[in-house]
């Protein structure tokens, strides 16, 4: 089981024995935690990063980073070879207001990173969730305002 707090490090635990196994600290803030199938690796998405990382040992397997995006959501898609993830680029107005300017649903190769498709989302207000059909075929994006779109 995984756990974080708002800018805190995400703290990985063997649920048999209760023992911490790792004390991850991604360079940015990270919002969402995602395990991959087998349970051996942890995506984390927040502010600016996405990274893969070794669940029990801490060690940084990939980063994706970008300082005009939030990686709001991530998540395996079923095998565990790939992920996919949901990133907003905004810019930021007066440092307080920050004003959408894209958001896209994108795939990756767990292996090395390379991107298997991109969609670009129009009209999407607020945070999003993602899941998976249980053959990976589909992936399906929805908003707080009741939109879910199919891709």
């Amino acid at each position: 089981v995984a756990a974080v707090s708002d800018g805190g490090p995400v703290l990985v635990w063997d649920v048999a024995t209760g023992k911490q196994l790792a004390r991850i600290t991604p360079r940015k803030s990270t919002v969402k935690l995602a395990f991959s199938p087998d349970g051996k690796e942890l995506l984390t998405s927040g502010y600016q990063g996405l990274y893969l990382w070794d669940a029990s040992s801490g060690k940084q397997l990939l980063a994706i980073e970008d300082q005009d995006t939030t990686y709001t959501d991530a998540m395996f898609l079923p095998g565990g070879g790939a992920f996919a993830y949901r990133a907003g680029v905004f810019h930021t107005a007066d440092r307080v207001r920050s004003i959408p300017i894209s958001h896209h649903v994108r795939g990756v190769l767990r292996e090395n990173g390379k991107e298997m498709f991109d969609v670009r989302v129009m009209d999407t207000r607020g945070d999003a969730s993602l899941a998976s059909s249980p053959d990976g075929e589909v992936i399906s994006a929805g908003w707080w305002n009741g939109c879910v779109r199919f891709y």
